[in-house]
């Protein structure tokens, strides 16, 4: 069996964090979502600003709005950094200015 590229285990840890999610598992999200943000870390800035998004809606459903807001701004410019207008409006919207 082959190993993940880190692009594909970032895609594959970002996804599984969104199905903990739907089924009620939030720290099973945020954990999977932190080891995208962790491979994330070193790669394109809009692998780690999808991360930080992902994180920052998290913290919003759990009702954690200050580390949601830090997270989503963090989201904003890291997306508005190279120029991804639909990244910078998905993490507007989630703050809902």
């Amino acid at each position: 069996m082959r190993r993940l590229a880190d692009e594909e285990q970032i895609e594959v840890l970002g996804n599984l964090g969104q199905v903990w999610q739907l089924i009620g598992e939030l720290r099973e999200a945020e954990n999977s979502y932190r080891q995208a943000l962790a491979l994330a870390e070193d790669r394109r800035p809009g692998e780690r600003a999808h991360c930080q998004l992902l994180l920052g809606h998290l913290m919003w459903y759990r009702e954690e709005y200050a580390e949601a807001l830090a997270w989503l701004e963090a989201a904003r410019a890291g997306f508005e950094s190279h120029g991804d207008r639909s990244g910078v409006g998905q993490a507007i919207g989630r703050m809902g200015l």
